[in-house]
């Protein structure tokens, strides 16, 4: 048995109800998503609708020559940060699923970013998002700009 359907169970009916009960027993990050998607056996967040425009995205190779993050829609601007709607969502579970950007085309972080990162955590992130999620290294679509998913779990469908 994983360590996640220790902390789970087995029995729990529902996608949206195991990320509760993991996101419940532990902050959700990059190992809670490891859990849910290993123990579940889930090959994506997406629904089959939104995960096929992603990989027809990813397959068209615009994502090798030109960084999609820098070309979306602004939905707010901070000093160094801005707040974009993620386009291919997590929207199987997930809703809203937005993304925080440096304003810097960037992997790594200065130090003015990271502490404004920790005041907008503080501030507008905390009021508005449950959760911040941040993909390893070798598992981000995007790794030579830095961005961070904002997240809240989906209320249960009737």
């Amino acid at each position: 048995m994983s360590p996640f359907q220790r902390r789970v169970g087995t029995q729990t009916p529902s996608l949206l109800n195991k990320i509760k009960a993991i996101a419940v027993a532990k902050p959700l990050t990059c190992e809670g998503f490891c859990d849910i998607v290993g123990a579940m056996k889930v090959r994506t967040l997406r629904t089959p609708e939104m995960e096929a425009k992603y990989q027809a995205m990813k397959d068209s190779g615009v994502m090798s020559h030109e960084c999609r993050l820098c070309e979306e829609d602004i939905s707010m601007t901070f000093t160094y940060w801005r707040l974009i709607p993620n386009r291919f969502p997590y929207n199987k579970v997930f809703e809203p699923c937005d993304m925080l950007i440096p304003i810097r085309h960037t992997a790594e972080l200065n130090e003015e970013e990271k502490a404004e990162f920790e005041e907008i955590k503080k501030s507008y992130i905390n009021s508005h998002y449950r959760y911040i999620m941040e993909a390893t290294h070798s598992t981000k679509s995007i790794p030579q700009h830095y961005h961070v998913h904002l997240v809240e779990i989906k209320e249960e469908e009737k």
